[in-house]
């Protein structure tokens, strides 16, 4: 095999497994379990989502608590309420 062919098969490769390590994300969001080693939000993270909070923008808090934590849905709106008892 020349080197183009094996750097054509190892772009391949990498391509292919990035697309089966979005789709696992995708699944394990679906079914609620968190991304392991996922460090935690940054303070300015967190504060965002107080901020969509207090402005009643609460999917949008919700869909970027979870995109920042990888928390399912439950536990999300779990923090968010605790969150919004703080406002």
């Amino acid at each position: 095999m020349s080197d183009d062919t094996t750097a054509l098969h190892l772009e391949a490769l990498r391509h292919r497994v990035h697309q089966l390590e979005q789709e696992l994300a995708r699944m394990r969001e679906h079914i609620g379990l968190a991304l392991p080693d996922r460090p935690a939000p940054e303070e300015h993270e967190v504060q965002a989502v107080r901020n969509l909070l207090a402005a009643g923008e609460e999917e949008e808090a919700l869909r970027l608590h979870r995109s920042l934590t990888g928390q399912g849905d439950l536990e999300s709106r779990d923090v968010l309420e605790s969150m919004r008892a703080g406002l």
